[in-house]
């Protein structure tokens, strides 16, 4: 059987009734490799095992990790805080662990060992990379020169809080995308990707 191309919709009339089957993987695949192919020029590196290290509090920068990871055929990790985060009084404690600059707890099941890049996708909160991810870039420091990250938030601009980690670190980061919430509610944390990197 001959393989569809991306742009392929196939129909089959089935029943009197016509039947639109959307080839959604090869259509997917041709999206993504389309995000491969423009983010070199937005400074993203997809050369080399690559791991994708995500904190996430609401499941937000988990969406658009999971799309990186996938996009640049990468490993998948979550940064997981020791002390509860979830409901109003662990977003307090969150809050006031990143504001306070504290390096919580944290567990990460992979190291970094073995990768040619990491890209960090974090939310921020107050102004600031939220306090596990922070934690994870300190502990990084002895096993990679450099760390691609992807910030989150509710606000447009992410300038400030990218500025304020780099002086924050002894890790060289390498701020590279901003996700509006908006936007990723809007379009789909695919979609989004495709357009940042565009």
């Amino acid at each position: 059987m001959k393989e569809a191309s991306p742009f392929f919709v196939h129909k089959k009339r089935i029943s009197g009734q016509v039947f639109t089957i959307k080839i959604n993987l090869i259509l997917k695949s041709y999206i993504f490799w389309e995000v491969i192919s423009n983010s070199t020029d937005r400074g993203v590196s997809v050369v080399g095992k690559t791991l994708v290290v995500y904190y996430s509090r609401t499941g937000t920068s988990r969406q658009v990790a999971s799309a990186l990871a996938e996009a640049f055929g990468a490993e998948l990790e979550e940064i997981q805080p020791v002390a509860n985060m979830n409901g109003v009084l662990g977003a307090v404690r969150g809050i006031l662990d990143t504001v306070g600059g504290k390096e919580p707890l944290i567990v990460v099941g992979k190291k970094t060992d073995g990768y040619d890049r990491a890209v960090l996708v974090a939310p921020i909160w107050a102004g600031r990379v939220a306090a596990p991810a922070y934690t994870w870039l300190c502990r990084q420091s002895g096993s990679l020169k450099e760390v691609e990250v992807v910030t989150v938030s509710a606000s447009e601009e992410a300038d400030k809080t990218h500025d304020l980690l780099r002086r924050m670190t002894a890790l060289k980061v390498k701020p590279v995308l901003h996700v509006w919430n908006a936007r990723l509610r809007k379009d789909g944390a695919e979609r989004v990707i495709t357009k940042l990197l565009d």
